[in-house]
């Protein structure tokens, strides 16, 4: 599902660069076209999702011009700094970080206003990557630590909003959701 959202929305994405070439868009637009490059992007990116070795990446993609949707394999990561997480992944699937603004994203549709609610946000957030939720796959400290955070405050162990169930951790992750941010500070989520 995935895959046709994003093949669906580089069509959008066409359409919209290719209707005029000024630089007069709507904001709608630019916001709708920097959403469906986000997807893409991540999508780009799941052969290599955590390999750190430059040099590795390289020399398996030939000088590193076929490094986009490289299809991703375990041995690339032998031997090298890195961790290989996306077993049964395929070119045009989205990374873990590409569901966490999938699930931003439907935070903001289901919104009264169109807006991110903290809480709102966390309860899709735990539909998707909570025990019995939608996504199967590997997930990171910060999902797991907010997921752990969330079910403490559920039981009473953890006296914090929902907005500070986050967890506290370096990782950058938080990006990923920044484009639903920006979505719903326009007002609309269509």
């Amino acid at each position: 599902t995935y895959k046709i959202y994003i093949q669906r929305n580089i069509y959008t994405y066409h359409n919209i660069m290719s209707r005029s070439k000024s630089p007069k868009r709507s904001i709608k637009e630019k916001m709708d076209a920097s959403l469906v490059g986000a997807f893409v992007a991540d999508a780009a990116g799941v052969g290599f999702e955590w390999l750190y070795d430059q040099a590795r990446i390289v020399k398996i993609t030939g000088g590193g011009k076929d490094a986009c949707f490289h299809t991703p394999d375990s041995t690339d990561y032998r031997g090298v700094t890195g961790y290989y997480v996306m077993d049964g992944k395929k070119p045009g699937d989205i990374s873990m970080y590409g569901v966490h603004l999938q699930a931003a994203l439907e935070a903001v549709a289901t919104n009264a206003n169109h807006q991110l609610d903290g809480s709102e946000f966390l309860e899709s957030f735990t539909k998707t990557f909570g025990y019995g939720g939608t996504y199967h796959g590997y997930i990171d400290k910060t999902t797991r630590l907010t997921l752990n955070n969330i079910l403490l405050r559920e039981a009473g162990h953890l006296d914090v909003e929902y907005e500070e169930c986050g967890a506290d951790d370096p990782q950058a992750s938080a990006f990923a959701k920044l484009p639903a941010l920006l979505k719903s500070s326009m007002g609309t989520a269509k």
